[in-house]
C-alpha cells in the first residue's frame, strides 16, 4: 500500500507557514473552522475546490 507523505504550505499576510495538507489553498485550521475536509480538496465532491466555493460565498459542504 502506498502512502503519500506531500503536504502543501500555504503563506499566510504575515509569511508565517501554514499547514495545506490537500493542497487546496484553504489552511487546515480554516477547514476545521468551517467544517471541510483537511484531506480532500473538494469536501462535497462537485468538481468545485474547497478554496473556490469559499471564495465563490456557495457552501463547499454541499
Amino acid at each position: 500500500m502506498e502512502h503519500s507523505s506531500e503536504v502543501s504550505l500555504v503563506y499566510s499576510l504575515d509569511g508565517a507557514d501554514v499547514l495545506d495538507t490537500d493542497g487546496d489553498r484553504v489552511a487546515d485550521s480554516l477547514e476545521s473552522a468551517n467544517g471541510t475536509n483537511i484531506n480532500n480538496p473538494d469536501t462535497d465532491g462537485d468538481g468545485e475546490d474547497d478554496r473556490t466555493e469559499l471564495e465563490q460565498d456557495t457552501n463547499p459542504n454541499s
